[in-house]
């Protein structure tokens, strides 16, 4: 789902909205998250000419990121399904 190339498709509106509900209402207690982060994110994904807050890649690309800057050993670690995607340690070790 690419939704700041030109908002995306109704689908993936709509996957966003439902997602983000979810997320919402796990932070109904904290607004201060909701207000200053989960709603920048997502007001953010529908704005492509504004300049980027947040940075979402594939795990695999974060961990091709940390090898091009020098580590020589990165793993990738899942550690739980979460409401948006699921949530992973990276770990660079050994820098060349």
């Amino acid at each position: 789902m690419q939704l700041r190339d030109g908002v995306g498709p109704p689908h993936a509106v709509l996957s966003a909205a439902a997602a983000y509900e979810v997320g919402i209402a796990e932070y109904d207690d904290d607004p201060s998250v909701i207000t200053g982060f989960l709603l920048p994110v997502l007001v953010g994904q529908f704005a492509p000419d504004e300049p980027r807050h947040t940075y979402e890649q594939p795990a695999d690309s974060w961990a091709q990121d940390l090898m091009a800057a020098g580590f020589r050993s990165v793993t990738v670690s899942p550690v739980a399904d979460y409401w948006w995607a699921r949530a992973t340690v990276i770990q660079g070790s050994g820098l060349r």
